[in-house]
């Protein structure tokens, strides 16, 4: 969009000609030398005596040519020179904020209502498991989910409505986590397209970066990883409480699953995260504690009921335990080696750990093992068709790719 005005104190504002492109969060400004002395109030050539001056620019008021305002905040700034014109661009901005002056720290501003707009591919499908319903979160907030179609995209609306002010830290928290158990039932996370605020004064929106964790992965399976739906059945006043506290209780936890699944990286780095992960929640929300990784993986992989059907005849191979004569399943086995071995990083030690495509296909058992264990831990119900469904789907691949477990 074009920007005509540009402030540095909300007051002041001085006529410019610039861009801002709210998808990637920049603004570009081309300004002679003298509108850069107006703007900056420095001269172009003092530039590097005055870089630690632009600190006090971290923050502007911009009107576009459409007179709307926007508050940018965090805004680091770059110059180029060429024929005279000095280009002022931005490093993607940390936040703005649109038709609405902020002076505030953002997680301070009191509001009544706040919804994300997010959104899956249209070729996915999740459509088929998100319904469309309500929830009284308590006396004074309620939620809502909606939904659109337009172009290639399914839209889900999650809204949250408070009949008092509460801080913007609060109501998100609350919606961010519902999205998380959006990812936690389908295994992939809805696209956080933009986010609305209201308050005492109005409606308005803001754009800001992501953290990795809440960013979509490139590449969806048109089939997926759903093991549940969502619906009022799993998400209600008494999940949404009780996935809270378990968010608050695990620390990093979740946040490792979801770092690990949408993580275009090295697939074995990601199994022994995956690996590390379960250890974790065993030792932290576990039945019993002090035991160590291989009795960890037995409770997953033979005696808890919500996890131990995941692994296949295939995975139940017996093979001996090192040199000794003790034999355990060969799945297990390689789980024991390869978290060992990667979060050692010892390459120099010949140990039984996933090879190959072993990694493909022990990352889907894994994130499967722990997404079920977690939806068990909070009570909520998986649908046990598109669990088997998706098992089917993980045997099909490894006959059809030949998987033999190397010894």
């Amino acid at each position: 969009m074009v920007i005509k005005k540009i402030s540095f104190d909300s007051i002041n504002y001085i006529d410019v000609e610039g861009e801002l492109d709210l998808e990637k969060r920049i603004l570009i400004l081309s300004l002679e030398y003298n509108d850069f002395k107006k703007v900056f109030n420095f001269y172009y050539g003092e530039l590097n005596e005055n870089y630690i001056k632009l600190k006090k620019y971290i923050k502007c008021f911009i009107i576009n040519n459409n007179n709307i305002l926007y508050t940018c905040s965090g805004c680091i700034w770059g110059f180029n020179e060429k024929n005279s014109i000095i280009k002022a661009c931005t490093a993607p901005i940390d936040l703005i904020i649109e038709n609405r002056i902020l002076k505030d720290e953002l997680h301070k501003v009191k509001i009544t209502e706040l919804s994300f707009k997010t959104s899956y591919p249209l070729y996915t499908n999740f459509k088929f498991h998100i319904a469309l319903f309500d929830i009284k979160l308590d006396r004074r907030k309620k939620i809502s989910i909606s939904e659109s179609f337009e172009d290639d995209k399914h839209y889900i609306y999650i809204t949250i409505k408070s009949s008092t002010a509460i801080s913007f830290k609060k109501m998100s928290k609350i919606l961010y986590s519902i999205v998380e158990m959006f990812f936690l039932i389908l295994g992939d996370i809805p696209k956080l397209e933009s986010i609305n605020l209201c308050d005492k004064v109005g409606t308005f929106n803001l754009y800001r970066e992501l953290v990795d964790k809440y960013h979509q992965r490139d590449r969806i399976n048109p089939k997926n990883e759903i093991i549940g739906n969502i619906s009022p059945k799993s998400i209600n006043s008494k999940t949404i409480r009780d996935f809270m506290q378990f968010r608050d209780k695990t620390n990093i936890l979740f946040d490792m699953l979801m770092i690990d699944m949408n993580n275009n990286g090295y697939v074995e780095i990601n199994n022994s995260s995956l690996l590390q992960l379960l250890e974790g929640i065993f030792k932290t929300i576990g039945p019993y504690k002090n035991e160590n990784f291989r009795a960890i993986m037995h409770y997953y992989f033979k005696i808890n009921k919500s996890t131990k059907f995941v692994l296949s005849k295939r995975d139940k191979k017996m093979v001996n335990v090192g040199a000794t004569s003790t034999k355990d399943y060969i799945f297990i086995n390689k789980s024991v080696g390869h978290r060992n071995y990667l979060s050692h990083l010892d390459v120099k030690t010949n140990r039984d750990v996933f090879i190959k495509l072993e990694n493909n296909y022990a990352y889907w058992k894994l994130s499967l093992c722990v997404r079920l264990y977690i939806m068990d831990f909070l009570n909520i119900s998986i649908d046990k068709k598109e669990v088997k469904e998706l098992l089917k789907s993980i045997d099909n691949w490894a006959v059809k790719n030949h998987l033999r477990y190397k010894v």
